[in-house]
C-alpha cells in the first residue's frame, strides 16, 4: 500500500512537484545549492565515539528556507535507545523484534510498531533506525534477537510490511538493516558473507522486498562485505541493481555507524554517512569521486517525502533546541505497556500442556505446565528451579490477573518449574554504558533501559503473587549443575 504522505492533501511534497519523488527532483536539481546537498549527505552530533549532549543517534540539519526539518535518526530494536541516562523513564522498554516475531501475530505486531513509532514521533525523532529483518542463518548469531523475521523469510517479510506500514502511520520514516548477509558479530567489520543470487532473492532479500513494497524510507548498509565486496557500497550491483532497479527502491541507502565506506560508493547507491565523523561523504570528496552528490541527495528527499515523516511536528535542530523532547517529553503510556506486556506474554508461551494428551513436557509430572525460562540448558551452571503449587493439593483453575504478575497466564494448581539464572537476572543501571546489554534488553542499538521501579524479574512476580495468595505455596530451591 501507499504510505501516508502519498494520500496526504497537506503533505510537503505538494509544495514542489506532483509526487514526492517530482518533488525530491525538483528540490535536488533546481532548488538546493551544493552546500545544501552535501548537508543532506553527511550526520553531524558526535566527537569521535562520543555522541554530543541534545542530539540524536543521527542527526542531519534541515534546509529552513525551503522549509525542510532537520532529520533525526534515533535508534530502534527495542524502543527509543537510551542513549543518556535522562531518556530513561521516558520511553518503553518493548520485547525485541524477535520475541515480537515469536507471537505468530500480525495484529499484533503491528500494534507493537505503532506503539514504537508514536513514541519516536514524540521524542521527536523522525527516522526510526529498525527494525533489523535479517533473516538468521545460524542461532548463535549475536544480533538475532534485533532481527523481525527470525529464521523464516516468509514470516520476514510478512511482518516487515506490517512494522514499516504501522511506524510509517505514526508518522516516523521506516527503516530496515542491514542489508545485507549481516549474519555473524564476530569479525563483523571484516568478515564477508557469501550467497549466490539463489539464496539472495529466495531466503535474505525478501524481507528487504517486504519493506521496499511497504514505501520504506531508508535502508542501513551492514559492517560486513557480502561476496568478497564491503556491503555499504563496494559493488553498485547491491544498491543500483539490486535494490533500486528490481525491487523498485526509492528511498536513501545510509551507512551503519563508522561502516567502512570511501568517497566513490555514492556513485555505487550509497546516499548518507553516518556518524559522519570519518569524512568519507564530505561535498569536495564526493564531487572528486565522480559527482553524484545531486543524486544522492534526490533519494534522501525522495525518502523522507514519501514517509511523511516532514509534515507534522514536533521539530527541533539538534544541538539548539532537542533537549526537552530528548529528555523530558514522556513517550510511553499505559496503552504502550499493555502492547508491551501482552507481546511479551504471547512470545513466552513456549509448550501448551493438554491435559488430554499422553505427552508430558520435559520435567513435568502428572498434572500441572512446564515453563522454561533463559539459559534453560543442562550445562549451565547455578540453575534455580521455582516449584509451585495450590496449598493442599490442586484447586479449581484460576488465571492470575495481578497486576504485579499479569504476564505469565498461570492456573491455580499448576505445578510450573523455572530453569535458568535468567528467572532472577540482575539488571543493568541506567547510568551503565549505552552500549551494555543485559537479560532484559539486547545491548549496542537495541538497548533501551528502563527505571528501577518497573523492573521484575519472573521470580520476583512469582514471590509477589504468592505473597497476594494467588499462589497458594512458592518454593525455591537453588541446584547446581554436576
Amino acid at each position: 500500500g501507499k504510505d501516508a504522505a502519498v494520500s496526504d492533501a497537506h503533505a510537503l511534497w505538494r509544495r514542489f512537484g506532483g509526487s514526492p519523488e517530482a518533488a525530491a527532483h525538483e528540490l535536488a536539481h533546481n532548488r538546493l545549492t551544493a552546500d545544501e546537498k552535501g548537508q543532506l549527505l553527511r550526520g553531524y552530533g558526535w566527537d569521535g565515539y562520543t555522541q554530543r549532549y541534545g542530539h540524536y543517534t543521527g542527526n542531519i540539519r534541515g534546509i529552513a528556507w525551503l522549509g525542510l526539518p532537520s532529520i533525526r535518526l534515533q535508534d530502534a530494536g527495542a524502543g527509543f535507545r537510551t542513549m543518556h541516562s535522562r531518556i530513561t523513564g521516558t520511553v518503553m522498554s518493548f520485547p525485541s523484534a524477535l520475541a515480537a516475531a515469536a507471537t505468530w501475530d500480525r495484529a499484533l505486531v503491528s500494534r507493537y510498531a505503532r506503539a514504537i513509532g508514536e513514541e519516536f514521533k514524540a521524542k521527536g525523532a523522525n527516522v526510526i533506525l529498525g527494525q533489523g529483518v535479517n533473516v538468521a542463518r545460524v542461532a548463535m548469531n549475536g544480533r538475532s534477537a534485533e532481527y523481525l523475521s527470525g529464521e523464516d523469510p516468509y514470516w520476514g517479510a510478512a511482518l516487515t510490511a506490517e512494522y514499516v506500514r504501522a511506524v510509517q502511520g505514526a508518522g516516523v520514516a521506516g527503516c530496515v538493516k542491514h542489508f545485507v548477509l549481516n549474519s555473524q558479530e564476530t569479525n563483523r567489520n571484516s568478515e564477508s558473507s557469501t550467497a549466490g543470487d539463489r539464496a539472495l532473492w529466495e531466503v535474505y532479500y525478501p524481507p528487504f522486498e517486504a519493506a521496499v513494497k511497504a514505501g520504506a524510507a531508508a535502508v542501513v548498509c551492514s559492517y560486513n562485505k557480502a561476496n568478497g565486496s564491503w556491503a555499504c557500497g563496494g559493488s553498485p550491483r547491491l544498491f543500483n541493481d539490486h535494490l533500486r532497479t528490481k525491487m523498485g527502491f526509492k528511498g536513501f541507502v545510509l551507512t551503519d555507524w563508522w561502516a567502512h565506506i570511501e568517497p566513490h560508493y555514492g556513485s555505487h547507491g550509497l546516499d548518507q554517512e553516518h556518524p559522519g565523523t570519518d569524512g568519507a561523504f564530505e561535498l569536495r570528496k564526493v564531487q572528486q569521486a565522480g559527482g553524484a552528490e545531486t543524486l544522492m541527495a534526490e533519494h534522501v528527499l525522495s525518502g523522507m517525502l514519501r514517509s511523511g515523516a516532514w509534515d507534522e511536528g514536533p521539530h527541533c535542530t539538534p544541538g539548539h533546541d532537542c533537549e526537552f523532547l530528548l529528555y523530558q517529553q514522556r513517550a510511553t503510556s499505559a496503552e504502550h505497556v499493555a502492547v508491551a506486556r501482552q507481546v511479551a506474554a504471547e512470545a513466552a508461551v513456549l509448550l501448551k500442556y493438554d491435559p488430554s494428551s499422553r505427552s508430558r513436557a520435559p520435567g513435568q509430572g502428572d498434572s500441572g505446565s512446564g515453563v522454561c525460562g533463559g539459559r534453560c540448558a543442562s550445562a549451565v551452571l547455578g540453575l534455580s528451579r521455582v516449584a509451585l503449587g495450590a496449598a493442599g493439593g490442586a484447586g479449581p483453575n484460576k488465571t492470575i490477573t495481578s497486576p504485579t504478575a499479569p504476564v505469565l497466564p498461570l492456573a491455580r494448581g499448576a505445578k510450573v518449574a523455572l530453569l535458568g539464572s535468567a528467572c532472577h537476572a540482575g539488571f543493568f543501571d541506567a547510568h551503565w554504558p549505552w552500549d551494555a546489554g543485559d537479560y532484559y534488553m539486547v545491548g549496542g542499538s537495541g538497548a533501551v533501559k528502563s527505571g528501577s521501579d518497573d523492573q521484575w524479574t519472573i521470580l520476583r512476580g512469582l514471590q509477589a503473587g504468592a505473597s497476594a495468595g494467588e499462589i497458594g505455596s512458592l518454593r525455591v530451591e537453588e541446584m547446581q549443575h554436576e
